[in-house]
């Protein structure tokens, strides 16, 4: 007997053209809308988000995400790693030097100054100790940000 894969794709595109495609079950996403306030924090990347490609957009949003995961359970260590603002910035800025290419560095320009301004809006430009609340807005930050570069958003 001689098997076509022809035969069989053409036999699979029938069968789903006519009894449909079967119902995949997608986990919802939990986000928190920005409140007003932090939609004007958020407001210098407008501008610049929605040019930015696709694949760019995803890989800060999954970033973004892990760093707030991060900091949500460096919190629970009986001594922190991240301690102070300063130290959150040094882990910013080292993570982004390991997660971005160089050649990309400098592709949207403006967008590293943009983001430090959310950072400095939310949390304040002077170095503080990142302890209760403010680890909390921290968190917050790293989730603004992660929500902001989510394909579908601008």
């Amino acid at each position: 007997m001689n098997f076509s894969w022809r035969v069989l794709a053409a036999g699979a595109i029938l069968y789903f053209a006519f009894a449909g495609l079967p119902k995949i079950e997608v986990p919802e996403v939990n986000t928190v809308i920005p409140s007003s306030e932090e939609s004007s924090a958020l407001e210098p990347l407008s501008k610049l988000v929605p040019g930015m490609f696709p694949y760019d957009r995803d890989h800060l949003n999954s970033l973004y995400e892990a760093m707030a995961l991060v900091l949500s359970r460096d919190a629970k260590l009986d001594r922190p790693l991240i301690e102070t603002t300063e130290d959150l910035a040094i882990m910013h800025a080292d993570t982004l030097q390991l997660a971005v290419d160089q050649e990309d560095i400098g592709k949207v320009p403006g967008l590293g100054k943009a983001i430090d301004s959310v950072f400095a809006e939310i949390l304040g430009s002077e170095v503080a100790p990142l302890s209760g609340e403010k680890r909390k807005q921290a968190v917050r930050v790293c989730d603004l940000l992660s929500w902001k570069f989510r394909i579908g958003r601008g």
